[in-house]
């Protein structure tokens, strides 16, 4: 449902009028819930000297605790306090009630969340009715004076179950009352809007012959490899000037965004990191743009422009975490101690650190409730298998009905009882006993208070996550594991900080430090407003690095040579800028989807992010029969938005940075749990919050630019605020969410085929893999194929082993390893060709290349925590891209020339096999094998001929 106008309306660019607006429902829904509370509550309460609240008694489980609540109250007065208290019932239940629906879809943007509004309400009646009966089972206890200890004690388990609903749902209506202030009215006039259906179907048109480059993501290695294979291929009719389409990933996200800039952008130059024959180059035979790079290998570490060092930015922006973090978790946690330390749960907690050897002791009161409700959600477990075996037998549409009613009755006893149960054994038993345990006992918390044995072993700790972080970074091989083991020791350490800090508050009590905390708790929500989570990671800081190596451009200096300078980052051409041509580079990233109900692929939590100068599109996938989907917006509207928060401005450094944010709290496919928090903690975050689509394209204009270059009049925009470094933090990721954690593309896909054969119209592709530092693997390529089947419908016929039989069936073939050929059937049934390599040494490669292999067994398998390369293993790896891509032109030549001399399959098929074949005739036999019909000939040979074939590189080995 478009129902709204683009930006500049009322409706989109609310400003502070629409935020007051807004405020002022959500402040009377307050107003009044707080009126029908002070006057419903003043009469239910019972007042005997000094205020004794109600529930002090309601929750008493045993006679005596009862008697001592009401010790100093008539008992005629007790009985009207709780008589009254069926007015508050009736009161507190319409309230929250309404306002759980009310906020569902004022104040929330997640599906879930919004969908939860009517359970809440119910959940609210059902607290009302736990208060009912525990109010009837007060009178009855009450009728003789003093009552049987039983009866308290049901009291106590419906008041427990009542407490802990009835503060779900006020946590619900809350926070959603808060979303209803912040939440633009436009969020929720499109909410079930989630774009066009693609119709897009690459082939479509039968005219053209149209070819494609896909770069896998892999670092510096990848981007050294994709480097030869372009300058091998640039005079060709697979070059990168005749593309209709080139994709990249992270790594080979570099090189492109490098060649776009500089031959795409402002200024551009046609012969841009060019190269003729790779023998014997010096620096006085490379580009000035190749020249430069050479210059700045180490362009991650280098500290020579007045930029600090990354260990530096990694180090403020993690104590800058822990600062934070830790004052949002002293602020939890003194309200938990200050309610655990109360009458109705410990009362003795304050008292135990005066004997420091006290045994704990949980009371009847403590652990009588959790074992009532346990048992209760295990009968209600054994009844709902009873009844659906029993109904089972019955037929007709009334007992369909019947059956479906009562199982979904007996699944909500079964999981809230054992919910209410596992809650209440946390809150009654285990934090009181580890409140007096730990704080006394291992952190030496004794009756002094004395804080240093609790400092020590606190240090302990967080030396031991350090050095995790530091071992996962060395040691690649236990990385996963490390990490894992790093994110279970820092959760460990929050929950013995946040007891420690609990324990203090519950032994000074809440009259001592309410002031000092509601003081902090101003500071922090003043923090919450005015800080982005951004500004202080490492994606600025990555940014800023690719752009000295990669963004740049040409100057001429007075005697007429040409030099290179980086773009500054406030001048850099926006991405939108850099597409002068046909072709449009396209960059590869993936979104975090973790905890979402949008359906994906083989489990990835990721969904497939593309950004070029037409578009930034989220791409959710064709499940279950569906169309697939797209949540897109233009990079001027994405822009808007951003500059409106002081974010990064979205140019090609933004687009190639996002695409190889390779280390985040979440990645997708290779995800490590725990890790999430040790990575988001430590501040390990190249990832980016970007605008959703689904929102920018409703309400962001796309202005001229103003007098000072940058996007004039930025439309009303929720900004980043602190609880987003929180979602890193828990992975919380949100198809929904105003913002969406953008990070690298091989999150979802490394290899940069998918996304290219999804969005261009590609007959014919070159696919540079060096996504995996392993040589002989193949697995980015199967997953390639494996996802390219289920996202499009497309299938790739291609050798995924790692050495081809023979066609003779003697030996085998490993000089089709490093350069594969295979065919592409769109779904619309037209046919293309992909050809795929990856950086391997074969027997055919240059003996330059050779003897750099014989000398490092590293290579070229280095893996992609190794970013600062020397000169020699950078043009080791720029030169076996060099030969595979002149090994790619020679064979489409000779395939090329094989077609032409064949006017039908059976006479291809049959030159395959006639006599010795030539250094790149492995081409000729693998699309011979693959093609079914004398149709798909015809179709793949006209495409082929209708193309000029160029100038062959020149023959430099690798065959």
């Amino acid at each position: 449902m478009d129902t709204l106008p683009q930006t500049g309306t009322p409706a989109a660019d609310e400003g502070v009028r629409g935020g007051l607006a807004r405020m002022g429902p959500a402040a009377g829904y307050l107003l009044a819930a707080f009126a029908m509370f002070l006057f419903a509550r003043s009469h239910a309460s019972l007042v005997c000297g000094s205020s004794r609240p109600i529930h002090r008694l309601q929750l008493a489980a045993t006679a005596e605790r009862a008697g001592a609540a009401i010790a100093a109250c008539e008992i005629g007065a007790v009985r009207r306090a709780v008589v009254l208290d069926y007015a508050f019932i009736a009161m507190y239940v319409a309230v929250l009630a309404s306002g759980a629906v009310w906020v569902a879809t004022r104040g929330y943007r997640v599906s879930r969340l919004r969908r939860a509004g009517p359970a809440m309400a119910k959940l609210a009646v059902i607290g009302g009715a736990f208060d009912a009966f525990e109010n009837g089972v007060v009178l009855a206890a009450l009728r003789d004076g003093g009552g049987e200890s039983w009866l308290y004690s049901v009291a106590a388990v419906l008041a427990w179950g009542k407490f802990m609903t009835l503060a779900a749902v006020a946590a619900y209506v809350a926070i959603g009352l808060t979303g209803s202030v912040v939440m633009p009215a436009w969020a929720r006039s499109v909410y079930e809007d989630r774009g066009p259906t693609s119709t897009a179907v690459p082939g479509d048109d039968p005219g053209r012959w149209e070819t494609g480059i896909a770069v896998s993501g892999g670092g510096i290695r990848s981007a050294s490899f994709a480097l030869g294979g372009l300058q091998a291929l640039d005079d060709t009719p697979l070059g990168f000037d005749r593309a209709t389409r080139v994709s990249a990933v992270s790594g080979g996200a570099y090189m492109i965004g490098a060649w776009s800039i500089a031959r795409l952008g402002p200024g551009s130059t046609a012969d841009a990191w060019s190269a003729s024959e790779p023998a014997g180059r010096g620096d006085h035979d490379l580009s000035p743009e190749e020249a430069h790079l050479r210059r700045h290998l180490d362009y991650l570490a280098r500290v020579d422009d007045n930029r600090p060092a990354p260990a530096l930015v990694v180090g403020l922006g993690a104590l800058w975490n822990g600062l934070v973090l830790l004052a949002g978790l002293w602020l939890l946690a003194r309200p938990f101690g200050w309610l655990v330390q109360a009458d109705f749960i410990d009362p003795t907690l304050r008292l135990a650190y005066d004997h420091p050897d006290r045994v704990t002791t949980i009371g009847y009161h403590q652990w009588m409730p959790p074992l009532v409700w346990a048992a209760a959600g295990m009968s209600a477990a054994v009844l709902w298998v009873v009844a659906v075996r029993l109904l089972r037998r019955r037929t007709g549409s009334a007992a369909r009905r019947f059956e479906a009613g009562l199982s979904r009755l007996l699944k909500t006893a079964t999981y809230g009882s054992l919910g209410l149960a596992a809650t209440l054994t946390g809150l009654l038993v285990m934090m009181p006993t580890a409140m007096i345990e730990i704080p006394a006992r291992v952190l030496s918390l004794g009756p002094d208070h004395d804080p240093v044995g609790g400092a020590v072993v606190l240090s302990v700790l967080t030396g031991s996550g350090v050095a995790v972080a530091v071992l996962a970074a060395i040691r690649n091989r236990y990385t996963a594991r490390i990490l894992r083991l790093g994110g279970v020791l820092l959760g460990v350490m929050a929950v013995l900080v946040g007891g420690w800090i609990a324990t203090h508050a519950a032994i000074e009590g809440v009259e001592a430090t309410f002031g000092t905390w509601s003081a902090v708790a101003a500071v922090f929500g003043l923090l919450y407003l005015v800080l982005n989570p951004d500004w202080w990671s490492l994606a600025p800081y990555y940014r800023a690095r690719l752009r000295t190596a990669y963004a740049l451009r040409r100057v001429t200096d007075a005697s007429g040579s040409a030099t290179v300078t980086h773009w500054p980052g406030r001048t850099e051409p926006r991405l939108w800028e850099v597409a002068s041509k046909p072709m449009r580079p396209e960059f590869c990233g993936a979104v975090q989807v973790r905890g979402t109900d949008v359906p994906t692929h083989a489990g990835i939590p990721a969904l497939d992010l593309t950004m070029t100068a037409d578009a930034v599109t989220i791409h959710l996938p064709d499940v279950g029969g569906n169309d697939p989907r797209e949540l897109s917006c233009t990079p001027r509207q994405l822009a808007a938005l951003m500059a409106s928060n002081g974010n990064p401005r979205v140019t090609t450094m933004f687009a190639v940075a996002v695409s190889g944010a390779a280390v985040a709290p979440s990645m997708g496919r290779m995800s490590q749990g725990p890790a999430r928090a040790l990575l988001a903690f430590a501040n390990i975050r190249t990832g980016v919050w970007i605008p959703n689509p689904r929102w920018a394209r409703h309400v962001a204009v796309e202005p001229e630019p103003d007098r000072a270059g940058d996007v004039a009049s930025p439309p009303s925009y929720p900004r980043l605020r602190l609880s987003y470094l929180v979602k890193e933090i828990f992975g919380v990721h949100d198809i929904d969410d105003l913002y969406q954690y953008a990070t690298d593309g091989g999150h979802w896909e490394n290899t940069a085929i998918t996304q290219l054969l999804r969005t261009a119209a590609v007959d014919e592709m070159v696919a540079f893999d060096a996504g995996r530092s392993e040589p002989q693997s193949t697995l980015g390529l199967a997953e390639a194929v494996s996802m390219v089947s289920l996202e499009l419908g497309t299938s790739i016929d291609i050798d995924i082993g790692s050495r081809r039989p023979s066609p003779t069936g003697v030996g085998s073939e490993p000089e089709s390893t490093a350069v594969r050929v295979g065919l592409i059937r769109h779904r619309r049934g037209r046919v293309g060709l992909i050809w795929y390599t990856r950086p391997e040494v074969i027997a055919d490669h240059s003996a330059v290349i050779q003897a750099f292999a014989d000398r490092d067994e590293v290579f070229p398998a280095d893996s992609t925590i190794n970013q600062l390369f020397d000169v020699e293993r950078y043009e080791a790896y720029r030169r076996l891209g060099y030969e595979n891509g002149a090994a790619i032109g020679r064979a489409r030549a000779g395939l090329v020339a094989a077609m032409r001399a064949s006017p039908n399959l059976e006479a291809f098929r049959a030159g395959t096999s006639a006599g010795p074949r030539s250094r790149a005739g492995f081409a000729v036999d693998e699309v011979a094998q693959r093609l079914r019909t004398e149709a798909e000939y015809q179709a793949l040979r006209a495409g082929l001929l209708s193309v000029a074939t160029g100038t062959d590189p020149n023959d430099v080995g690798c065959g």
